[in-house]
């Protein structure tokens, strides 16, 4: 699994901030089902808002790009009002 893929990155966030899914769920405000597939691999990448979510929650140790599975330098582009 590459050190970039989503799961890698949020398993190591929640281990050195000693949080559990459902502790870090409620903090990115996401259902805990999400985190859970996000966790288990069932579940390659996320909905922009969920990606966003978990860069916001992790302050940015988990980009929205990871979690969108984007190549590296690629930017995710704001929904136009």
């Amino acid at each position: 699994m590459s050190e970039r893929h989503p799961d890698v990155k949020l398993r190591r966030f929640l281990a050195s901030n000693r949080l559990n899914q459902a502790q870090f769920s409620r903090l990115a405000g996401l259902e805990p089902a999400t985190v859970s597939r996000l966790l288990s691999g069932k579940r390659g990448r996320c909905s922009v808002a969920a990606a966003c979510a978990i860069h916001e929650a992790t302050g940015g140790e988990v980009s929205a790009s990871d979690c969108l599975l984007l190549p590296s330098g690629k930017r995710v582009a704001r929904a136009r009002p």
